[in-house]
């Protein structure tokens, strides 16, 4: 076995074993009761739990201090107080329980044991034992000498702070957070989050240029450490920001030339961590934001300010007047209660023609089993251009079907024409612009993409801000709005005749806000990570 977890999860792998993670401690807890149900055939796992407990304490034994309890989900679905214990506790409650079903584990701890003792008078064994356990899960021998490189570089800062007053645990991971902060933003338990990873090691999961630059800031806080010879945690912490800022300019540099961040997301895990927690959350934060997009339509169903112009062939079709039509158009423009939690919101010019809208609704079976299929299916020449331009400038990483779309204006065109002068379209955009503020308030996107004008000069309203006489003018000008929380990054429409180079050049500014996201703020560390 290469890990404690992975002999855990084989020891009961026909069981279920309730566990939680501590983001903070960097530590799962195993339900205790789950551990005695399948470590023995009591009829009552509760009852031997207390039995043994009652015992060990009469022991002497410190294992019942380590007990924390933590709620979980019973089989009642209620959540209930259970005594749980981390790795740890959980391998010394194995070896306490009496049980056919631990030998396996128990044999596998004595010749753990008889291995590092082995490794103790010829420590190759233990180097070969790492650059196996990398060959298995698929690093090539260049990554893992470079591994085992930075390994001992490492050591040579860690050296280093020894030798100027840096003693604890606690204050190595105070010093390596400085560094991953000053030039990636994030902390080391907080750049594992971004990554989707927990007890891994953070190095073992980064690109080689994350890897890069986190030894950059690490070997420059090294020699800048025996340069200035600085003494203490304060000390030591000034100099380690200096050294990540070191590599974060490097960083910034590499940037501005690829045009895109260096920090990924990725990770090189074959499995996916699922925090039930967080699902839960989302669950509630969408049916809360669906309620408020129903509330939306009802608001909409209730305007007639475009509906009535003098010019009757200009008055658009309030479509929201009836609900069961208007959310019932398969398309990417209208597939709004499927993306309320997006990061990015895409606002273009209208909606276009009422009697297209009507062929999509009633393309749709009675169960809605085709949505996505019609919504792969649309072939417009805007949706092919916006599909190519996010998937190219994010390098495959982002898709549209990720992101919010709606437009300026809210109602349809009448019959089947898509002219720009059969609306009024400055009129019906400052018309509409209260409706797409309380979009933009439901979706709380971190960042706006206008097509076009119209959309752009909706958003200057109600926001606020100056935008030029053109649109290629504001773009100059103006490549990124900041306002209220939000990035606006106004773009040429997908179709329009401008060069693709400069089309992605806007799209790949979306990345440095959409990538890149902090966590909790904690001062956890990893001495040698």
């Amino acid at each position: 076995m290469d890990t404690k977890l992975e002999t855990i999860s084989n020891l009961f792998e026909d069981n279920e074993i309730r566990s939680i993670w501590n983001s903070e401690k960097e530590e799962y807890y195993f339900s205790i009761v789950d551990i005695i149900a399948a470590l023995t055939n009591a009829k009552i796992p509760r009852n031997y739990w207390s039995d043994l407990k009652r015992k060990l304490i009469n022991e002497g034994s410190e294992l019942h201090e380590k007990i924390v309890q933590l709620k979980m989900k019973a089989q009642d679905g209620k959540l209930r107080e259970t005594d749980t214990l981390d790795t740890k506790g959980i391998l010394r409650l194995i070896e306490s329980v009496p049980s056919p079903k631990a030998e396996p584990f128990k044999l596998w701890l004595a010749n753990l044991g008889s291995e590092r003792i082995d490794e103790v008078f010829d420590p190759e064994i233990a180097v070969n034992r790492a650059v196996e356990y990398y060959r298995r899960r698929g690093y090539n021998d260049k990554w893992i000498k470079t591994r085992l490189t930075g390994i001992v570089d490492r050591f040579k800062l860690t050296d280093v702070w020894k030798e100027q007053g840096i003693t604890k645990d606690y204050e190595y991971g105070i010093l390596t957070n400085e560094i991953y902060k000053s030039w990636s933003g994030m902390k080391a338990s907080e750049y594992k989050k971004f990554k989707g990873i927990r007890k891994e090691s953070l190095r073992d999961n980064m690109t080689d240029i994350e890897v890069a630059l986190t030894d950059l800031g690490e070997i420059a806080t090294r020699e800048l450490a025996k340069e200035h010879k600085p003494f203490g945690l304060e000390q030591n912490r000034q100099i380690a920001k200096r050294g990540g800022n070191i590599a974060k300019i490097t960083r910034d540099n590499l940037e501005k030339e690829l045009g895109r961040t260096v920090i990924s997301n990725k990770n090189s895990l074959n499995y996916e961590y699922i925090d039930e927690k967080l699902l839960e959350d989302k669950k509630e934060k969408i049916q809360m934001k669906t309620k408020q997009f129903n509330n939306l339509i009802k608001d909409l169903s209730a305007c007639d300010k475009c509906v009535n112009f003098k010019c009757s062939s200009k008055s658009l079709i309030n479509i929201y007047k009836n609900y069961e039509f208007c959310i019932n158009i398969p398309s990417i423009w209208t597939d709004w209660l499927n993306r309320l939690n997006s990061d990015i919101m895409i606002i273009g010019q209208d909606w276009g023609p009422y009697n297209d809208m009507k062929k999509l609704h009633n393309l749709l079976s009675e169960d809605k089993s085709n949505w996505n299929e019609l919504i792969e299916l649309e072939k417009s020449n805007t949706k092919k251009m916006l599909e190519k331009y996010i998937k190219e400038s994010s390098n495959n990483e982002y898709y549209l079907d990720n992101i919010y779309i709606t437009n300026a204006i809210m109602c349809a065109r009448k019959g089947s024409l898509y002219r720009g002068n059969n609306i009024n379209l400055k009129t019906s955009t400052l018309n509409c612009s209260e409706y797409l503020l309380k979009q933009i308030e439901i979706v709380k996107p971190k960042v706006i993409l206008t097509l076009g004008y119209y959309p752009l000069m909706s958003l200057s309203r109600i926001f606020n801000f100056r935008i030029g006489k053109t649109l290629k003018e504001t773009i100059v000008k103006l490549p990124e709005i900041m306002v209220n929380n939000y990035v606006i990054i106004p773009l040429y429409h997908p179709v329009a005749q401008i060069k693709k180079e400069e089309q992605l050049t806007q799209y790949k500014r979306i990345w440095k806000y959409i990538d890149l996201k902090i966590q909790n703020n904690n001062e956890e560390g990893v001495k040698n990570d």
